[in-house]
């Protein structure tokens, strides 16, 4: 099933690995049956997104439409204006037959001037959200977990990419594992943690992406294995990113939640909780107590760990993104 040789796909991602990885598991599925897969940007990506790209092998492309109209600080009615023209640019350059919207609120409007369909990756019913919806609704968790109240909602599992561009550092598997998201944690929020972390009596490691925190502790690394680190954690501590979440719980591993100001990992985290697979630690209640008894409660409580396990066999139990994806093609063809 789901054989889109020749389909022309224009994927409108965020330029963030979290993001990028998952459409770039998605792009490496449906080139393997047969779609060509160009990633677009409304402005000139990082030099590293190219490169990761183009090391899965496939192509990207950027308007400088964008960037002429933001010089001078334009209104943001403007900058929105701006950016459906740029994508649109994008969408007929490519000619494109389908595009995957990865959260960006302005690629349904570009994809729809076009008159192109748009399937979004929707992850989390936040205030915004209703902007980035399209024709079909591609949802990574199963609807027990999350619902997502949307029309043409599929649920499905979605993979990441591994990152070619950055060998992961050499880390002994640890019972207690903690991924912090730098792009929305406060200087504080690692604080919290390695104070949190100090009077365990297990061993610990922590993910933190930014170049001067490895000097902080030897226990922190920028880049490591997720799978690997997971595949022998007893718990996972984190600020609630989608794609790292359904990792631990892929790997049937309880998750603690640290609430950030950011509105996505309260939602995460009440979620686990509901789900009997995780711990929410809310902003008031923060202190390195409160998270260090969280994670020890993770590691230890057989009704959080019995729930992990139930939350990971709904999660495999979902198709295949590519599946959900060439069907919804194949139905669309056949209309």
């Amino acid at each position: 099933m789901g054989d889109v040789s020749g389909a022309r796909i224009l994927v409108l991602a965020l330029p963030y690995w979290g993001h990028l990885s998952a459409c770039l598991g998605l792009a490496g599925a449906m080139a393997a049956r047969g779609a060509a897969v160009t990633f677009g940007f409304a402005f000139p990506p990082p030099r590293w997104v190219l490169d990761e790209i183009s090391g899965h092998g496939h192509r990207s492309d950027w308007s400088l439409r964008h960037v002429r109209s933001a010089l001078g600080s334009p209104a943001r009615a403007e900058q929105w204006r701006a950016i459906v023209a740029a994508e649109s640019e994008l969408v007929r350059a490519c000619r494109a037959d389908v595009v995957v919207n990865d959260i960006s609120t302005t690629a349904p409007a570009a994809a729809r001037a076009c008159g192109v369909p748009v399937a979004s990756i929707q992850r989390c019913p936040l205030t915004w959200w209703r902007e980035a919806l399209g024709d079909v609704q591609l949802v990574p968790h199963p609807a027990s977990w999350l619902p997502l109240p949307a029309p043409g909602v599929v649920h499905c599992r979605l993979d990441g990419a591994r990152r070619l561009g950055m060998a992961p550092a050499p880390v002994e598997p640890c019972p207690v594992v903690a991924a912090l998201n730098t792009a929305d944690a406060e200087p504080s929020a690692l604080r919290l943690v390695l104070d949190a972390f100090e009077g365990l009596d297990h061993e610990w490691v922590v993910c933190y992406a930014h170049p001067d925190a490895a000097a902080a502790s030897p226990r922190i690394v920028a880049w490591a294995d997720h799978d690997a680190l997971l595949a022998g954690a007893r718990v996972l501590v984190c600020h609630g990113g989608h794609g790292l979440i359904a990792r631990a719980i892929r790997h049937g591993v309880p998750v603690v939640v640290v609430e950030t100001e950011e509105a996505y990992p309260a939602v995460y985290g009440a979620a686990l909780e509901a789900a009997g697979a995780g711990i929410l630690v809310r902003r008031r209640d923060q202190t390195p107590r409160a998270v260090r008894a969280a994670a020890l409660r993770a590691m230890d409580d057989r009704a959080l760990r019995d729930g992990a396990a139930r939350l990971r066999r709904s999660f495999e139990a979902l198709p295949p993104v590519a599946d959900a994806l060439s069907r919804w093609l194949e139905e669309r063809a056949c209309a």
